[in-house]
């Protein structure tokens, strides 16, 4: 980053660098409303020319209306003020309007990470939200010297690169996870001989077991006002679909929670009880009180290892077991007695503990990318935040380091 001192200079949307300017956006580009071809997504085919519609780059078509770089804003509905940008040869449908940026002005992805923040846009309406064309045309961006530009948004697109990729390899990591799933809790570890069973064919030297043989549901309801009020609470909200992890690293306590909990600590699985297919699964680290849609369910430990039966109730095959028992129609919740008598493929407490050190080593390599993602996401932010504004100056010397690791970003 650039040591130089800076002068500032106060204009309509702030201190901005002496050399920078404020202009509107339709004095350094041309903005046309989209979907002229008349295209919807009945036309959309399995290969050709991608295809923007106000929720993004979500389809291809058969033929392109523009080449080259522009920006797509989603200027009604739901995704409204999300702006995406397009490269090549491309279309639009409608409820999109088109940013063809001047060169001889801007950088396009400059102007991107200008407009695509949260909240650049001024949006009208309240259950369909829209962006009025004049306003898009009206909309003030910062237009720093150009060769700045440029670097800016080299750097920033390097980032958004990394991101991708690592995006890229968790989508590996849980392809692989939802293999190994299946693969490790039917067939096991190094079997040759297997036999049918009521849940499919298992190794010969594996048993069928009920849950309520090797666990326990621990359900006694104690009331929040019996609770210290710094006592951690988690909700079905707070645990993730499919990956039994939590959402947040910020649980709330019972100081505004009502009603009736049950009690929690790390012998415990919590399983969601409430519409199965959610498949929400968590073993907890600590004590604490859940929602009492999520069941606390207690191992015998020396039938079955606790994050093997985690990992079970996490599978593909127990979640079709569980909505087939489930009661309600709006509301479902599996009937807690199929739960007790839910089947559960049972190898050795040792064979347990292999797979699910083998399923718990893909989750670690999940979390750690995961950790990675926040980062980057984090430092993307402090980027644009002051990039953007020129409260920190890149040197000339970026472009190197550009031209070496990503050379299409100059």
């Amino acid at each position: 980053m650039s040591k130089e001192a800076t002068r500032f200079k106060q204009t309509g949307i702030g201190e901005l660098p002496e050399g920078w300017e404020v202009k509107k956006l339709s004095e350094i580009a041309i903005i046309k409303q989209g979907g002229k071809l008349g295209l919807t997504k009945k036309d959309y085919v399995s290969e050709g020319y991608p295809a923007f519609s106000a929720t993004g780059q979500d389809g291809f078509v058969s033929v392109y209306e523009y080449e080259g770089e522009a920006i797509i804003l989603s200027s009604i509905g739901a995704q409204c003020g999300k702006c995406f940008y397009a490269t090549g040869k491309w279309t639009t449908l409608a409820n999109t309007q088109i940013i063809f940026v001047n060169p001889k002005i801007a950088n396009t992805l400059f102007i991107f990470y200008q407009v695509n923040r949260p909240n650049f846009w001024i949006r009208s309406g309240s259950a369909q939200p829209f962006i009025h064309p004049s306003d898009v045309k009206n909309a003030k961006v910062i237009i720093p010297p150009l060769e700045e530009q440029r670097r800016i948004a080299g750097v920033l697109r390097l980032v958004d690169r990394v991101a991708e990729e690592t995006k890229r390899i968790i989508n590996i990591y849980e392809r692989a996870k939802k293999f190994a799933l299946k693969h490790l809790l039917t067939r096991g570890i190094g079997h040759t001989r297997f036999k049918h069973t009521e849940i499919g064919k298992l190794p010969e030297e594996w048993e069928v077991v009920r849950l309520g043989d090797v666990a326990t549901l621990e359900m006694e309801q104690i009331p929040v006002s019996a609770l210290p009020e710094d006592t951690l609470y988690v909700g079905m909200e707070h645990i993730e679909s499919n990956t039994g992890r939590l959402i947040t690293d910020k649980l709330p306590t019972v100081r505004n929670i009502k009603g009736l909990v049950f009690q929690f600590t790390p012998d415990h699985i919590l399983y969601g009880k409430l519409r199965p297919y959610l498949n929400k699964v968590w073993r907890p680290h600590f004590s604490g009180v859940c929602s009492t849609e999520l069941v606390p369910i207690r191992c015998d430990e020396k039938q079955i290892d606790g994050n093997y039966l985690k990992f079970w109730l996490l599978s593909p095959m127990f979640v079709v077991y569980a909505k087939k028992f489930s009661e309600g129609t709006r509301m479902p919740r599996v009937n807690l007695k199929a739960l007790i008598n839910a089947p559960i493929p049972l190898p050795s407490l040792e064979e347990q503990k292999q797979i699910a050190e083998m399923l718990g080593t893909i989750d670690a390599a999940i979390e750690n990318e995961r950790r990675y993602l926040g980062v980057l996401e984090k430092c993307k932010k402090w980027m644009l935040d002051n990039l953007l504004t020129g409260k920190v100056r890149l040197p000339p010397e970026v472009d190197e380091i550009l031209k070496g690791v990503l050379p299409d970003a100059l």
